[in-house]
């Protein structure tokens, strides 16, 4: 691929060289070369700017691309690294990498450049366990490794070890875990600094971040820090503006000190690199990255863009999920991927490397990340490997990974075959559903792979071929087949279609009320009550008519009317904790306001970035528009181009068939015109208004002031408002990771500020 017109190569490795290149190219036997040649510098006249080598990397495609690096490049890395671990004669540096590693031609001309002193440990051969005793005995002052390296090395080091030469640990290549932090406490002086940074072949070194020894690490993954001299880091979304600090961007990196494109690859070039307009020799590179800066300019690195995939509907960082079960530390190494099953759900199946044999370890992890990531973060299924394939580079290779079996035992201690017709039907169900076979009445259904979204997906089988209607609220917290079985044999509780459902049931504080969108489900508040903690009880709503079996209520009141009836069912009196969004909001407005003429207390009214806002005054407008609407649907067939906008993009079609879409829509259309028909006096109750820079404007903030007699509370929240653009820019909402966790902490703080 390079076309290359030399190889150089020795004596134990001529007869490859020879198999491998055309005749054309010239081999050079390093070992025969006449010794008296000389060895001054041959007086060249080489640019900086010329090719000095080409590093191939498998990116996240797989297929080697070559990456063209210039001399100036190279010397511009050497130079941040001379001037930040302040490189001098004395050091004396390990290499335990290839020298073809794209990162050790900088590192070595470091050394070479500051008359530093060299040592290559081959760790293939020699092993990890002996590392220790060389970088004591031969004093190295600089440790430079790969955060899984360093992490392997240090969890076999004999206890009490200190490593009192090494000024400098360097970690570089993968994310640098709160763990592989506190090994370095544990085994480096005092005086000594960890280091580490973000780098790409295509960029070499781009920010770095400094950490002296005995810091305390309070996130599970360390930010990768400042830029570094003349790399300008951008983060631009999927309008290509940059985003604002604390949103999340692709990483883009600005410099003249980064590679000019892929070798014979010009669409590819074209693709990621582009010369900045009025500055010559300025380039930007798109790295593919996601990231996020704080105030102060630090960078965190969030993983690939093309490592997000869809959950259950929402967006899942896989790295994220990677970097949470490596902070366990019987597990080694990690992996996760997504794997699409029959029914065309991504499903995340997780691969563990453990440090030893242990039968409770998958158990252990998944109450370790229950602790800290939502439900639909967890992987489905765990398989324990000993070790995870990797490429040539050190890549994971995920065409190497065994495949999850399918196939449960018969023999397992829980299983109970299914002793009647209907338990047959329901297992040959969950069996097609979930891929797993073969399925016992007692086998739970989140275990084998449920979720909330596949319980939606069993209703409808269940209707359709056995025409027995359950409703979702009934399945929350039903998770065998023999429970399945009574509840079906129970006539009465299958009559009703309920419209409360509880996303949280546990805690002793005061329930939280949440109102969602027009057009959505009462699934669209399960990531939020995901982060809102296990003593918050968390409830939510289905509107009248989403099933299609009634008619939607035509007016906010009705509307807030009977989902008072509801709360009352669970709470019988106050005080109240309410919120809503979109058109939620203003149905819990006008909760609050019936509760408040009733003479309940309402705590908390939260308004989560809605841009609808009642009225206190009439207009012609939703007469005219109801004029409209009857119009088209009755004279014209629905032929005119008009209809109400805003619920296009929240229904994905491929999931729902046409008359739940026809549902939705009748639902959404109903509310829509209920909304505006909507008016309202102020509230006598005072409103926290949680609002995202997308919706930032003083027009809304002083309307929803008049909306109330009292104080408006404002609560910057990062994220955008759902929205056409953001669906087809795949931006994140503030109900969307990681925004959602920031809205959780925010509210669950005005909660407690409420219930005190």
């Amino acid at each position: 691929d390079t076309e290359a017109p030399v190889l150089l190569t020795d004596t134990d490795t001529i007869d490859i060289a020879h198999r491998i290149v055309s005749p054309d190219v010239e081999i050079i036997n390093i070992d025969s070369l006449d010794p008296e040649i000389s060895i001054l510098n041959p007086g060249l006249n080489i640019p900086p700017e010329s090719l000095a080598v080409i590093h191939y990397t498998s990116g996240s495609t797989g297929k080697p691309k070559g990456c063209k690096i210039s001399h100036k490049m190279i010397m511009h890395y050497a130079m941040v690294i001379t001037n930040s671990y302040f490189t001098s004669p004395s050091d004396r540096l390990i290499l335990t990498t290839s020298i073809s590693f794209a990162a050790a031609l900088p590192l070595l001309m470091t050394g070479f450049l500051n008359g530093a002193c060299y040592y290559f440990y081959d760790i293939k051969n020699d092993g990890l366990f002996n590392l220790a005793d060389f970088l004591i005995q031969e004093k190295i002052t600089i440790l430079s490794m790969i955060p899984s390296t360093f992490r392997y090395f240090l969890s076999q080091v004999r206890a009490g070890i200190l490593f009192k030469d090494v000024r400098l640990v360097s970690n570089g290549g993968e994310a640098v875990l709160k763990r592989d932090i506190e090994l370095f406490n544990k085994y480096f002086p005092s005086t000594c600094y960890f280091f580490n940074s973000l780098s790409a072949t295509e960029t070499t070194n781009v920010c770095q971040n400094s950490i002296p020894h005995g810091t305390h690490i309070e996130t599970s993954v360390l930010p990768v820090g400042y830029e570094v001299e003349d790399k300008k880091v951008l983060l631009l979304g999927g309008d290509g503006n940059e985003v604002p600090v604390g949103e999340i961007g692709e990483i883009v990196v600005e410099s003249e000190y980064i590679s000019t494109g892929y070798w014979k690859r010009p669409e590819l070039t074209n693709q990621k690199y582009s010369e900045v307009k009025g500055h010559p020799g300025l380039i930007q590179f798109k790295t593919g990255d996601l990231g996020q800066k704080d105030q102060d300019g630090c960078l965190h690195h969030l993983g690939r863009k093309d490592r997000m995939v869809k959950i259950r509907g929402l967006r899942v960082d896989i790295d994220g999920i990677i970097n949470a079960i490596l902070e366990n530390p019987r597990v080694k190494d990690a992996y996760v991927l997504a794997q699409k099953i029959k029914m065309g759900e991504n499903q995340l199946i997780a691969y563990l490397v453990p440090n030893k044999s242990d039968g409770n370890l998958i158990d252990e992890i998944k109450i370790d990340l229950e602790k800290t990531l939502p439900s639909y973060m967890i992987p489905a299924r765990f398989i324990i490997l000993e070790k995870i394939p990797r490429t040539i580079s050190g890549k994971v290779d995920p065409n190497v990974l065994p495949k999850p079996d399918r196939t449960l035992s018969s023999d397992r201690p829980n299983y109970k075959a299914p002793s009647n017709s209907l338990e047959r039907e329901l297992v040959s169900i969950w069996e097609t559903l979930l891929e797993v076979q073969p399925i016992g009445v007692k086998d739970d259904f989140i275990e084998l792979g449920g979720h909330s979204l596949l319980v939606m997906k069993l209703i409808a089988i269940i209707e359709e071929k056995m025409g027995t209607r359950v409703p979702y609220s009934a399945l929350v917290n039903i998770r065998t087949i023999e429970d399945l079985t009574r509840l079906m044999g129970d006539k009465v509780k299958l009559q009703v279609w309920s419209h409360l459902n509880a996303l949280q049931l546990k805690g002793s504080k005061l329930p939280f009320f949440g109102v969602p969108a027009a057009g959505v489900t009462s699934l669209s508040f399960s990531n939020l009550a995901g982060y809102m903690g296990e003593n918050r009880p968390f409830y939510t709503f289905e509107y009248v008519g989403m099933d299609g079996e009634a008619e939607p209520q035509k007016t906010v009141a009705e509307i807030a009317k009977y989902n008072i009836e509801l709360i009352k069912s669970i709470q019988p009196s106050g005080p109240y904790f309410l919120g809503g969004m979109c058109f939620g909001a203003v149905v819990a407005y006008e909760m609050a306001h019936q509760l408040c003429n009733n003479n309940e207390e309402v705590a908390f009214l939260g308004i989560l970035d809605s841009r609808n806002l009642p009225r206190q005054k009439d207009t012609i407008f939703p007469k005219l528009l109801k004029f409209m609407v009857d119009l088209n649907n009755n004279v014209f067939n629905g032929r005119l181009p008009f209809k109400l906008k805003g619920l296009d993009f929240r229904i994905d079609e491929k999931d729902l068939d046409k008359t739940r879409i026809k549902n939705i829509t009748h639902v959404f259309e109903t509310h829509a015109y209920a909304h505006l028909c909507y008016i309202s006096p102020p509230l006598p109750t005072k409103i926290t208004l949680f609002m995202t820079d997308w919706s930032k404007s003083e027009l809304l903030k002083k309307r929803w002031q008049l909306a109330s007699e009292m104080e408006l509370d404002v609560v910057p929240i990062p994220g955008v408002h759902q929205s056409t653009e953001q669906v087809n820019n795949n931006i994140p909402t503030f109900m969307d990771e990681p925004h959602v966790q920031i809205v959780a902490q925010l509210l669950n703080q005005k909660l407690e500020e409420a219930e005190l």
